[in-house]
């Protein structure tokens, strides 16, 4: 399992590295946004991919591994209100808790930056509707 967790982000950082005839298509984080809407639109969507591929690090980071630390198994960590198992959430968490510290630090670092770089990502197209997607963030 964990090996298909690091394919996810290494399928996104492969993909970046692809010859692009758009502009603005191959960026580096540190940039400024893109104003061109199409060049906008690819970052935020890749930052939205990675926010979601990554999340699963961040949730562990906050929510879990401090009961690892304490000795709680994963069993009765990943439990719904009403008790019972939730087996996909184990699995991941199975798969995260054989890494190092430092790696779930890493990624769930990595989760952050996808999440702020996704919000501000269309903060520099000229003449745009800011409109929010109330599907997207309900789901989230």
């Amino acid at each position: 399992m964990s090996g298909l967790l690091d394919g996810y982000d290494e399928t996104l950082q492969s993909w970046r590295k692809l010859p692009s005839p758009t502009p603005g298509a191959n960026w580096d984080d540190d940039e400024p946004p893109a104003s061109d809407i199409l060049a906008a639109r690819l970052r935020a969507k890749f930052y939205g991919a990675q926010y979601i591929s990554t999340r699963p690090y961040l949730d562990y980071a906050i929510h879990v591994m401090q009961d690892v630390k304490r000795g709680i198994s994963l069993d009765r960590i990943t439990v719904d209100g009403a008790g019972a198992t939730r087996p996909s959430e184990l699995a991941l968490f199975r798969a995260i808790a054989n890494m190092s510290f430092h790696k779930v630090q890493e990624k769930a670092r990595t989760c952050i930056k996808a999440a702020i770089n996704s919000t501000i990502s269309l903060d520099r197209v000229p003449d745009r509707l800011v409109v929010t997607n109330i599907m997207g963030t309900a789901h989230a």
